[in-house]
Order: C-alpha cells, then sequence, then structure tokens
C-alpha cells in the first residue's frame, strides 16, 4: 500500500513548480482563557504590528540518495534527546499503483545541529513511521503501518513501537487495519484521529498517557485533524459524504460536543486556550475560536494557481507564536505517487504569509517542510529537497 503523500516528490514540469521568494516579517495571534466545553465571549482581539530582521534557516543534515525516497515525518524532544521518523523508500520514484518497499528510519540528535540516522537494524523493515512523541512515563512512542510488499495479502497493519531508552525499539500493538492519521498531545492527554485503512472512515481516540488508547467517538464522520490544548480537545472534519463540515470538542477527550452549523475545516490548531483553523481544500480562509466550537474568520492564506494546477495545504504546524505551512500543488501537477511542492509559508498573525526558503532553494520547487520545533536555542525544521531527509536550524537566539 503507497500513500503518496507521505514521500513529497517534486515533478519537473515547469507548469508544477511555484517560486518561492523570501523569509519575510512576523506578529502574532491573540489568546484568552475560554473553555472548549463552555463557549463564552471574549475582549476584542488585537494584531501586534510585524516585527522586521526574522532569523534565517541553515541545511544542517541531509539523508539520502537519488536512487531513493527518504521522507521524515515528525519531530519531538524526549529525555534522550531530539528524535526524527520517517520513512525511506527504496525506489526513486513511487508507483502510481502497487506497493514499493519500504523502511522505517529514525535520526537522533543531542542539539538539533548534528543529527545521525540511528535506524535499528531489521525493526522497521516494511514499516512507515508517521507520528512520534513522549509518553506520560518518558518513553518514546511511534506510530505507522507495516506493509509487506512480499505478501499475497498486501494489506497494511497498523503498528505502535516503543523506546525507553531512544536507542533501542520493539513493537508494542498490532493495530490490524487500523492506523493513526493525526496525533496531538496536551495537559490533558492524548488525542489521535484513527483511521481504517481497508473499509475507510475513523474514530476519535484518547489516552490519558499515550499508552492505553480507548475509542471515545465513532460515527460516520470523515476527521481530518485534532488539536489538544490546555482547556482540551477539538477535531475537525466533514459528515460521510463530504458535503458538510463536522467539528467536535471535548474537555476531557471522552465525552464530545458537536458544533452547530461549523465551517468545513481541514486543519486546527491549538494556541494557548484558543484555536486556529484552517479551511480545507482550495479556501485560503482562517478561523479563530474562543472553544472549538463557534468561528470566525481571522484571515487568510495565500493559495496559488498554477493553470490547471492550484495549491492546497498539505502541512500545518505551530512553533510557539510561528505558524509554518506547506503546500503541494493539485492534479495533474500532483498524480500517483509524484507530488508538485508548492509553497513554504510562515506567519505569527494569520494575516502576513512571508515564504520560508532554506539556502539555495529559491525557485527551485523542490524542497518541503513536514514538522519543526523549538530546543530553546534553534527553530529546528525538518522535511525534504529532492528525494532527500532535510534538517535545518535557524541561528543561535
Amino acid at each position: 500500500m503507497n500513500r503518496a503523500a507521505v514521500a513529497i516528490l517534486a515533478i519537473s514540469c515547469a507548469a508544477c513548480v511555484a517560486t518561492p521568494a523570501s523569509i519575510g516579517p512576523s506578529g502574532s495571534v491573540p489568546t484568552s482563557t475560554a473553555s472548549p466545553s463552555s463557549p463564552s465571549p471574549s475582549a476584542p482581539v488585537t494584531t501586534p504590528s510585524p516585527t522586521e530582521d526574522p532569523k534565517g534557516y541553515s541545511e544542517v543534515a541531509s539523508f539520502g540518495s537519488e536512487d531513493t525516497v527518504t521522507a521524515p515525518r515528525d519531530v519531538v524532544e524526549t529525555p534522550f534527546g531530539l528524535v526524527a521518523v520517517g520513512t525511506r523508500y527504496l525506489t526513486a520514484v513511487l508507483p502510481l499503483f502497487g506497493s514499493v518497499a519500504r523502511e522505517g528510519q529514525v535520526w537522533r540528535s543531542s542539539d538539533g545541529l548534528a543529527w545521525e540516522n540511528e535506524t535499528p537494524a531489521d525493526v522497521f523493515r516494511g514499516a512507515e513511521l508517521e507520528h512520534v512523541f513522549v509518553a506520560g512515563d518518558g518513553s518514546i512512542v511511534v506510530t505507522g503501518y507495516y506493509d509487506d510488499p512480499d505478501s499475497e495479502e498486501d494489506l497494511p497493519r497498523g503498528r505502535i513501537w516503543r523506546s525507553t531508552d531512544g536507542a533501542s525499539w520493539r513493537q508494542t500493538d498490532d493495530l490490524g487495519t487500523s492506523s493513526f492519521l493525526r496525533v496531538s498531545h496536551g495537559p490533558k492527554g492524548h488525542v489521535a484521529v484513527v483511521v481504517d485503512m481497508v473499509a475507510g472512515g475513523s474514530e476519535l481516540w484518547h489516552s490519558p498517557d499515550g499508552l492505553e488508547w480507548h475509542t471515545t467517538r465513532a460515527d460516520n464522520s470523515r476527521w481530518r485533524d485534532v488539536g489538544a490544548g490546555p482547556q482540551g480537545f477539538v477535531a475537525v472534519g466533514s459528515n460521510a459524504s463530504g458535503t458538510a463540515g463536522r467539528i467536535v470538542a471535548s474537555s476531557d477527550g471522552q465525552t464530545w460536543i458537536v458544533a452547530e452549523d461549523p465551517p468545513d475545516l481541514g486543519h486546527v490548531i491549538p494556541r494557548d486556550a484558543n484555536w486556529l483553523g484552517m479551511d480545507a481544500l482550495f479556501s485560503d480562509t482562517v478561523r479563530f475560536s474562543e472553544n472549538g466550537l463557534t468561528w470566525r474568520r481571522f484571515g487568510t492564506h495565500p493559495l496559488d494557481t498554477v493553470d490547471p494546477c492550484r495549491e492546497y495545504i498539505s502541512s500545518l504546524f505551530a512553533i510557539e507564536e510561528l505558524l509554518v505551512s506547506a503546500t503541494v500543488l493539485s492534479f495533474p501537477c500532483s498524480e500517483g505517487g509524484l507530488v508538485a511542492n508548492g509553497h513554504v509559508r510562515q506567519s505569527t498573525d494569520t494575516l502576513t504569509w512571508t515564504e520560508l526558503v532554506p539556502p539555495g532553494q529559491a525557485g527551485s520547487g523542490q524542497h518541503t517542510v513536514t514538522m519543526g520545533l523549538s530546543t530553546g536555542a534553534h527553530v529546528v525544521l525538518i522535511g525534504q529537497v529532492g528525494t532527500r531527509a532535510t534538517f535545518w536550524a535557524d541561528e543561535v537566539r
């Protein structure tokens, strides 16, 4: 089974490559203390003026070759340093149909600047690693799925692996055909969107510690994203037919409140006690909510059209006050295993978005970013340049 969106591989046609510019100014996002389980009004929102002289990024590590596609997906700070996970596909171009040999990858760093590939032998053969987080006991948990290209059955199986030292790993759970699509964690525990990779459909799972998981909402919704903040959790998606948005919020991850007449969101991010949402697919609208249930338009996100293709957001995440987005171009620029990269942008106020272009990549259309974090000394980003896994860090703060 092949998830094309996991391996971001830019194609070379000129009509399919958007042209980045340069890193620009930034501002900030408002905060409040409303609970997602009890909507309440808030003070008027003010947006500070953008600041000047943003910091640049430098490439600090690169892994892979032109003969394989290496795609990092997630990164987390752990008691044993930074840990990033992803997948190496044993082909230079992902096929339109069928499986391809792959191996999950693990990278580690003590400071975000020097990285090493520390993938253990044979543990992640045939695996696709998608998420990594720290459990309540301090151990590291990785979720993904296993798909044996040599198997006649060719059915993916969700897996969970765990490490207590960041170096040795063991599989702890076999989820059958279920797999974690999105995972988020906050003061009230962990929450995940779990999809059935064969039958379709999705559920919301909750865990107080990231180790023991329970289904807390199973209906005909198609959940796309979930966020965990200090006041609880918010999940966004659509109804079963995809014709209307669906949003639920919970203060404990167990009982979910359904929003009335919600927007159709594709992404949700906690911002202190508030929430930011991005409309699904080709809409450029950014929305704001004090409680996760009632939403209002707050800003816009630039999306280009490269005729006949349209740009849409494939990745959106927050690093402290900084928002980072990455886009790809729609069909026919992206087709099957080939994904045409669009732009990587950054903002702190959702009103002004500026290009985030690593040195040497301006105008190439070859780079993308999938996740990032702050170490306190640096902002670290992970992504790809062409077929290679690439890590960047900003200047010393």
